[in-house]
């Protein structure tokens, strides 16, 4: 009689009767599913004596599947090693772990170490390391083995500390009008050192030069890293208007500006620019010539702008003539060149008149020759 007594196996034919030579054998012996010791025993009915044991070593069959044990579904700053070393473990068939089985580990981005590792006892193979990839985002890793289908570990890498400030569009922006709002508006992008947007960075964007009216200066980053004004409106004066931006915890050197040129608006008013009234010599140039200052409303020179200086009866010549036309500098000043005086004495005059509907204008100066 052969009876199984260890292993979980099977026998078939278990009660054979000997032969001519004494020999009796069992029909078939099948191992347990578990690799370990098998035992099966012979006893022989009627007989006082020892039973006969055999026994065999199940061992794991062939690599039939790979199941993630350890290390799947991790999260860590993008450039960083996660903390949990990914790891499969190799099966038979029957489920049983398979020692000995070469298994390869390929990383979608990032460094591995150890990317070729043996599956131990427990059918158990780790990966030296994974340092992901600088961009954050979601990376992939496979394990694979000859035959038998890849499974694949995902990780999450997020931005770092904030490390630095990008402008996003122009920073130097084309000549606005004065009292102008300003269009497009300041953008910035908070990035860390591997250049991914920092979300929930508190952002201020502060006044540098000129007289900037702000709205929205104070922000937090989105998930975008993005930060923008809500209003830009540049002050009244002619010149350059500056903002710069400032980070919470992250010193920028040097600072990150955005520049615009707040130009005049169209001329409105003019004014003598020199005395409108003096003393002359007979047949002499006045001391102070004749120049008239164009403005717009807010009292920037007007470059540009077209004067006509005609002197009156019995006045004297300007520029060797009786009329000089002439365009007003950077300084919106115009000026209508010597005016030398005729013989005899009296007041004389030159009468500057500005092109256009200007406040001020025509604009008469006297001279008095005694």
């Amino acid at each position: 009689v052969f009876e199984v007594i260890d292993g979980g196996g099977s026998a078939v034919a278990r009660r054979p009767v000997t032969d001519a030579n004494g020999t009796a054998t069992v029909g078939a012996w099948t191992l347990g599913e578990t690799p370990g010791t098998n035992t099966l025993r012979a006893t022989a009915t009627g007989l006082s004596v020892q039973p006969v044991v055999f026994t065999a070593l199940a061992t794991a069959g062939a690599p039939a599947s790979l199941t993630i044990s350890a290390g799947n579904n991790q999260t860590a700053t993008a450039g960083a090693l996660l903390p949990v070393a990914p790891a499969v473990v190799v099966r038979d068939n029957r489920g049983n772990p398979v020692a000995g089985v070469t298994v390869t580990f390929t990383a979608s981005t990032g460094v591995l170490t150890g990317a070729s590792a043996v599956s131990n006892a427990a059918g158990q193979a780790t990966v030296g390391s994974w340092r992901l990839g600088n961009t954050a985002g979601v990376q992939t890793l496979t394990a694979s083995i000859i035959n038998v289908p890849t499974v694949t570990f995902t990780a999450t890498a997020t931005a770092g500390v904030a490390a630095n400030v990008v402008v996003v569009g122009d920073s130097v922006a084309p000549n606005f009008p004065v009292n102008s709002f300003i269009s497009p508006l300041p953008t910035a992008r908070v990035v860390d050192a591997n250049g991914n947007p920092v979300s929930g960075a508190a952002v201020t964007f502060e006044s540098l030069d000129g007289t900037n009216t702000l709205t929205g200066a104070t922000r937090t980053t989105g998930t975008d890293g993005l930060a923008q004004l809500t209003s830009w409106r540049i002050g009244t004066t002619a010149g350059v208007y500056r903002l710069r931006v400032l980070v919470s915890g992250l010193t920028l050197t040097p600072d990150v500006t955005w520049r615009v040129t707040g130009t005049a608006l169209a001329a409105s008013q003019a004014a003598a620019l020199s005395a409108a009234t003096q003393s002359a010599t007979a047949e002499a140039a006045v001391t102070s010539i004749p120049t008239v200052r164009v403005t717009d409303q807010f009292n920037n020179p007007v470059l540009g702008v077209t004067v006509t200086f005609a002197v009156g009866t019995g006045s004297g010549t300007i520029s060797g003539g009786t009329t000089v036309t002439a365009v007003t500098d950077a300084n919106g000043s115009a000026s209508s060149g010597a005016w030398v005086m005729p013989s005899g004495s009296g007041a004389r005059t030159v009468t500057a008149t500005v092109s256009g509907s200007i406040l001020g204008s025509p604009i008469t100066f006297t001279a008095n020759v005694p």
